[in-house]
């Protein structure tokens, strides 16, 4: 079963986050795709392998069809860290201020980088993150990775990727 969750407003509260996280972790369909949802059940926030891996997820999401995104959530698209169809994994412990440095090497600052927020939600004895990615407009510049990481990524565990498709 894909992902049953109301996509007709924005994930903009707590709770709302608490609930895109359960309905990540009743869904049973590991293999759909879709254009506002990415999970990662297990990701090395540590590694530079595993912050390449986000990097990639929010550009995806940033560089996104207006038309097409504005279909879901006001938008706005969102990466889920420590969360999957099969367990709530956890996510570790970085402060929001961490990510942003440490993705700022392959996003950029200022104007060339897209817009997110991390948003860290605990469930239960766990904490997930939840990074909401601003909605792609008419005239944004195309996101591209500031740095590459190399063929070292392709080999790599950073990041266990698990992807969502939604329902209604």
């Amino acid at each position: 079963m894909p992902v049953a969750f109301d996509t007709t407003i924005p994930i903009a509260t707590p709770q709302r986050r608490e609930d895109l996280i359960d309905a990540i972790i009743t869904a049973a369909d590991k293999h759909g795709e879709t254009h506002w949802l990415e999970w990662k059940s297990e990701c090395d926030l540590g590694a530079k392998a595993g912050m390449f891996e986000l990097a990639k997820e929010i550009l995806a999401l940033a560089n996104r069809d207006v038309s097409t995104a504005q279909a879901d959530c006001g938008g706005f698209g969102y990466l889920v860290v420590g969360a999957s169809e099969s367990a709530l994994h956890g996510a570790p412990a970085f402060s929001a201020t961490e990510i942003q440095q440490k993705l700022a090497t392959f996003l950029g600052t200022g104007l060339e980088a897209p817009a997110w927020t991390a948003h860290h939600v605990a469930m239960g004895e766990k904490t997930v993150l939840v990074i909401e990615v601003a909605p792609p407009a008419d005239g944004d510049p195309l996101r591209v990775l500031q740095r590459d990481f190399g063929k070292a990524a392709l080999h790599e565990r950073g990041c266990s990727r698990l992807s969502a498709s939604v329902a209604g």
